[in-house]
C-alpha cells in the first residue's frame, strides 16, 4: 500500500528485524499517540496527508479483509491518533 516512516516502524519490528504490521495494528492507542507525537512535525503531516488520501482497490480490500483488516476503521484510527498528536506534541 505505502510505506510508513522508520522512525514509527521501528518500534514494531519482529525478531528479524522485518516491520511486523500485526504488532502495529494491535498497539493501543495510547502507545500509537506517544510514538506519534515523536515523530518529526514533516512526517506527521505527510503520514496524516498519505491515510486521508488513501484509496484502495477492491481486490486490495478484500486482501486486507481476508488478513482480518478493517482498512477503513484502522485509516480513522491513526487520523484520529496523528490529529490528537498534532494537538499536543510531545513535551522535550
Amino acid at each position: 500500500m505505502f510505506n510508513l516512516p522508520h522512525s514509527l516502524t521501528r518500534h514494531f519490528e519482529d525478531r528479524a528485524g522485518n516491520f511486523d504490521y500485526r504488532a502495529l495494528l494491535r498497539a493501543p492507542d495510547g502507545q500509537l499517540l506517544a510514538l506519534a507525537r515523536q515523530l518529526p512535525p514533516g512526517e506527521q503531516t505527510e503520514l496524516y496527508r498519505r491515510l486521508q488520501g488513501l484509496r484502495l482497490s477492491w481486490c486490495q480490500k478484500m486482501l486486507a479483509q481476508a488478513a482480518g483488516v478493517d482498512v477503513d476503521l484502522q485509516r480513522r484510527r491513526f487520523l484520529r491518533i496523528l490529529r490528537a498528536a498534532a494537538l499536543e506534541p510531545a513535551i522535550g
